[in-house]
């Protein structure tokens, strides 16, 4: 019986969804069927990202896990940051094998205004890569964000995304500890997506602690710079206690200070909260001339690619061009 309530709905959805793409609205989401998906993640196949089924289908998954209560307005604010374009790149995870070539690195995460709406990129589990276009991944976001969020409040998963169908785009839910700061002038972006392009992101776990000695990995406070030194990350501690983290977990806190307050606001930031005792902090901020670092213990993050996913002066506006 359950297995076919979810096969109804799901052709109820995509008939309804296939002949058009909608303009998302904070009034249009409409949850009547939500303790449905609240049980277990709903799948819904044959949605395309043009709105119409193909033989490039989507696979989308809206799942609760990822988020729930998503706001549209966070959401819709990511699409006029991503730019449009027909030319096929090839994502892989940057730790990949050095004889792996690849155009853009993973992880790869874009942030709305607030920060609590993100969409990530993903290779399929098993592949080494994936080929995508710019407006590939922007019609499969707005889609995906469109079926999930605008109708569930949901997170969720699109799967065969791109030429080779190797391609995952995440929509998803954060709670992000991050102040902007007012009388901080803000780093130069290309400076800071330099750091988030190239930084360590590994997952294992690492002990950071203020003294250095038996236990702890990594002695707090120590900075991760850009090349040209002009965006700064200090990463210190709230107490003398040993924390552990990841680099991971670091590699969020500064994505979400880039896109909150350095993107949008031109201003340098603060995460906090951070690592097993949330006593971990984040700050970025401009490197200014004269302050004297020779002391300090710095990682500096090497120039990474141009930033090719996202809008610059001049470039085509994914929602103006796709979306309207």
């Amino acid at each position: 019986m359950i297995g076919t309530f979810f096969g109804l709905l799901s052709i109820l959805i995509i008939e309804a969804f296939s002949a058009t793409v909608i303009q998302p609205s904070q009034g249009s989401i409409a949850p009547a069927n939500a303790s449905a998906v609240q049980s277990q993640p709903l799948i819904l196949a044959n949605a395309s990202s043009n709105g119409t089924t193909s033989a490039n289908d989507l696979a989308i998954t809206c799942d609760h896990k990822l988020g729930h209560n998503l706001r549209v307005t966070s959401c819709k604010s990511i699409f006029p940051l991503l730019r449009a374009g027909t030319e096929q790149y090839i994502f892989a995870d940057r730790s990949s094998s050095p004889s792996l070539r690849y155009d853009i690195g993973l992880p790869y995460r874009v942030q709305g205004l607030d920060g609590t709406c993100f969409v990530e990129i993903l290779v399929d589990p098993g592949k080494a890569s994936g080929q995508m276009s710019l407006t590939e991944f922007g019609q499969a976001a707005f889609t995906l964000f469109d079926t999930c969020v605008v109708h569930y409040g949901y997170g969720g998963v699109a799967a065969n995304v791109g030429r080779d169908n190797n391609i995952q785009i995440v929509i998803g839910r954060l709670k992000p500890s991050v102040n902007c700061k007012k009388r901080t002038p803000g780093p130069p972006w290309k400076s800071c997506s330099d750091i988030l392009a190239t930084m360590d992101v590994s997952l294992e776990n690492v002990t950071f602690g203020r003294r250095g000695g038996p236990g702890v990995g990594e002695t707090l406070p120590f900075f991760i710079q850009s090349t040209d030194s002009k965006c700064r990350v200090k990463v210190d501690s709230t107490t003398q206690a040993i924390s552990t983290s990841s680099w991971y977990e670091i590699w969020e806190g500064i994505n979400s200070i880039a896109y909150m307050c350095v993107r949008q606001t031109k201003l340098g930031g603060q995460a906090s909260k951070l690592g097993s005792l949330k006593t971990l902090t984040l700050e970025m901020s401009l490197q200014e001339a004269g302050v004297d670092l020779s002391n300090a213990t710095l990682l500096n993050a090497s120039s990474g690619p141009e930033d090719l996913l996202l809008l610059s002066a001049g470039a085509q506006n994914f929602s103006s061009v796709e979306a309207s």
